[in-house]
């Protein structure tokens, strides 16, 4: 749906572009909190009543998801550093729902992407509750886990496994884009009898391609950190360790975005019993 954002005398507002229709924006308590979308431009208004109602509810349904996606990116950017993990295992803690980081990763997605789940309401609620509580807590958090990226810094520590596992359904999504757009490609402009000849060929390539490159990148940073040879083999071998980790994480997560398994399975992202 085409819509934008606007502001009315200090009212948040929302348009609606092919029509021009305008809704006030009356929120709850909490910004993320939507109750009602209020017609402002009812004289130039030409549609019937039921249709205006349908645009209405159709509009708020995606403000509400939008909402709720800022509002839990903003939480866990906030109470946990953008540590997922940790997120998640306060969500399943005090939910009974089983959350991973993956869960979190799929709220997080932008709607249009296969791997998007809907963000319910009950975690963002449940986040908004410990900030509103724990301010003492989330202080020590926060200086805690600043202090491991200061850490990682100074130590000029590559890319690890915790940080894939906070990406590794984005990667994904890239990948299955990137896949996709390619097949595509290969459809349009190959001969049929070529397709599958050429789709593997090219699919192994570029496997071949980025190990290549990424092996030669993990040697090159290795020895520009390492002084002497034992320590450049201990990071290089270190980083291969970490990308085999990152690439078997990544496939998995594709293949449960294909195969809606897992986190996938349900609407909301949690992991079925």
């Amino acid at each position: 749906m085409d819509w934008t954002y606007g502001r009315k005398e200090n009212q948040c507002t929302v348009i609606h572009k092919p029509t021009g229709i305008e809704f006030a924006i009356t929120h709850g308590a909490h910004s993320y909190e939507v109750k009602d979308l209020e017609l402002i431009n009812k004289e130039s208004v030409t549609l019937l009543s039921p249709q205006i109602d349908a645009l209405r509810q159709e509009i708020k349904n995606i403000i509400i998801e939008k909402e709720l996606k800022n509002a839990m990116g903003h939480f866990i950017s906030f109470i946990f550093v953008d540590n997922i993990t940790n997120a998640a295992f306060y969500l399943q803690k005090v939910t009974g729902k089983k959350v991973s980081a993956r869960t979190i990763q799929a709220w997080l997605m932008p709607v249009t992407s296969a791997s998007a789940r809907k963000c319910p309401k009950w975690a963002v609620d449940a986040l908004q509750s410990y900030k509103d509580n724990n301010s003492q807590e989330i202080k020590e958090i926060r200086i805690r886990e600043n202090n491991i990226l200061e850490h990682r810094l100074k130590q000029n520590i590559p890319i690890n496994a915790n940080d894939i596992m906070h990406n590794d359904v984005k990667f994904a999504e890239s990948e299955l884009q990137d896949e996709k757009a390619l097949k595509e490609w290969v459809m349009q402009t190959t001969p049929q009898e070529a397709l599958t000849y050429i789709i593997d060929r090219l699919y192994t390539q570029n496997r071949e391609i980025r190990g290549l490159s990424r092996c030669i990148s993990n040697m090159n940073l290795a020895c520009i950190t390492s002084n002497s040879f034992e320590e450049f083999k201990s990071k290089y071998q270190r980083q291969e360790l970490e990308d085999s980790y990152r690439d078997s994480l990544i496939n998995k997560a594709k293949r449960d975005i294909i195969n809606n398994n897992a986190e996938f399975s349900t609407d909301d992202a949690t992991i079925p019993e």
